[in-house]
């Protein structure tokens, strides 16, 4: 979903750019006279990745409300949504499928997806 990385790099990317512009004739462009460095363009673009990232990701995560309702639901589906994503289906085929047989929202089952996606990865020990 949300690949931080990806807007890092854009943001990395143009920085470079706008630097090399002044000794790198290709990464300006002439407009009617104005010169413009494609550098802020990728700037412009990781910044609004970076936006977008950060606007959607309170909305990612499984409220009380949803788990009250489907929770019992889910947990009983886990074991054949790990397997299915093993297999490499990807997140909203099996949202689907848990549809079918389930009647859960597909945006519910995602976001339990990325939630247990959070709950498998290494923490970091505190200290």
């Amino acid at each position: 979903m949300l690949k931080k990385a990806e807007a890092y790099i854009w943001l990395g990317v143009g920085a470079a750019f706008v630097v090399a512009g002044e000794w790198v004739d290709w990464t300006v462009l002439d407009i009617l006279g104005v010169r413009f460095n494609l550098g802020w363009l990728a700037v412009l673009y990781g910044f609004l990745l970076a936006l977008r990232n950060a606007i959607l990701k309170p909305h990612l995560v499984v409220t009380e409300r949803e788990l009250h309702d489907y929770g019992d639901k889910l947990v009983a589906l886990t074991p054949q949504m790990i397997q299915w994503l093993e297999q490499g289906d990807k997140p909203r085929v099996v949202a689907d499928r848990v549809e079918k047989a389930q009647q859960i929202p597909p945006l519910v089952t995602l976001k339990y997806i990325i939630a247990m996606g959070n709950y498998r990865k290494p923490r970091k020990p505190t200290p």
